[in-house]
């Protein structure tokens, strides 16, 4: 079976985090896991809007079914000031450090990249690029397109 950007189709590897975003960029990522998918986008403003979290829930259940559970974090960078998170790895080892252990905790296969994001560390899992919620909610006939990539990963299938 193939694994990570071979299997989605790219014949580039995944962009890491050396992609040119600086470690004192702030940003602010949305991470939602569904059973063995988790779902990550750069949250636009870093404002995380309710209705993305509906659109990524729905698009979660058309692929895992209908009882599927979604639970969602945010990660923040740089930590707040004052955070007893100290950020002594920089922001590419915190990062990864948190990605692996949100995939393991869960079991993660697939990663679904929702919109541009590139500060990423590289990963084995199938990743699928689909365009951001805040896209798709603008502009529906961009849930087609989303819908084309997510189709594949329904359960059963």
């Amino acid at each position: 079976e193939e694994t990570g950007y071979a299997a989605a189709g790219r014949s580039e590897p995944p962009a890491d985090a050396e992609s040119g975003v600086k470690s004192d960029t702030p940003f602010s990522l949305l991470l939602v896991t569904s059973d063995d998918v988790l779902w990550i986008e750069v949250l636009e403003d870093q404002l995380l809007r309710q209705e993305q979290l509906h659109l990524i829930a729905a698009m979660a259940r058309a692929i895992r079914g209908a009882s599927v559970r979604c639970a969602h974090q945010q990660f923040d960078w740089p930590p707040p000031q004052g955070s007893h998170i100290k950020a002594a790895g920089g922001l590419e080892d915190m990062l990864s450090g948190f990605l692996q252990r949100l995939i393991g905790d869960h079991a993660t296969r697939h990663i679904v990249r929702l919109g541009d994001c590139e500060l990423l560390p590289a990963s084995d899992l199938s990743i699928h690029q689909i365009p951001s919620s805040l896209d798709m909610l603008r502009d529906g006939s961009r849930k087609q397109d989303a819908w084309s990539i997510l189709k594949p990963l329904r359960a059963g299938d």
